[in-house]
């Protein structure tokens, strides 16, 4: 009876640990996709680029269409 408790112990930390490492992972800076300038636009506002580069790169980008 024992060594029933063990195996449904196991069986249920298995399927947490297969359940957790398949959700995404919401890290900043990984997998960014969609629209350059909604990426350059979200960098600005989370504080990774100054306002001197945010302009500077807006203008690069303008210039490419």
């Amino acid at each position: 009876m024992m060594m029933w408790w063990w195996i449904i112990g196991l069986g249920l930390l298995l399927l947490m640990v297969f359940w957790y490492s398949g959700k995404p992972k919401n890290r900043p800076g990984e997998s960014r996709n969609g629209n350059p300038m909604d990426i350059l636009k979200e960098r600005y506002a989370q504080g990774e680029i100054t306002k001197e580069e945010f302009e500077s790169k807006q203008k690069t980008l303008n210039n490419k269409k």
